[in-house]
């Protein structure tokens, strides 16, 4: 940033350009600090949450992440018979699959947004 600040310094024809450039700076600055002290403010409830119950909450957890792996497109699950006790996960990386499945939830995702932006 501080080189595209220089850039525009040293032309002749500096004009809104360089309030410009401090804007998108101040901007940024702002959202760093607003999701540094977002992040801050989600580990202390959840470390409330922790100290109330160290078992209960690492089970939450753990269930949570659980959840969020085996919902994501590029896992395959086989679930055994009963007697088998047990599920198999296989965790696709086929680079080729992964950046298909990626383009395509990014895109659905734009869709979603600008479906959202018209209304």
């Amino acid at each position: 940033l501080r080189k595209k600040i220089d850039i525009v310094l040293t032309r002749t024809t500096t004009g809104g350009e360089v309030s410009r450039i401090i804007d998108e700076a101040e901007a940024a600055k702002t959202e760093i600090i607003q999701r540094a002290h977002q992040r801050a403010n989600n580990f202390v409830k959840l470390y409330v949450q922790y100290k109330k119950s160290p078992q209960v909450f690492l089970e939450r957890m753990w269930a949570v992440a659980l959840d969020e792996v085996l919902s994501r497109p590029t896992v395959t699950k086989w679930y055994l018979h009963p007697s088998k006790k047990g599920m198999v996960v296989n965790i696709n990386d086929d680079p080729k699959i992964v950046r298909e499945i990626r383009d395509y939830m990014r895109k659905k995702k734009q869709e979603e947004e600008s479906k959202s932006g018209q209304r």
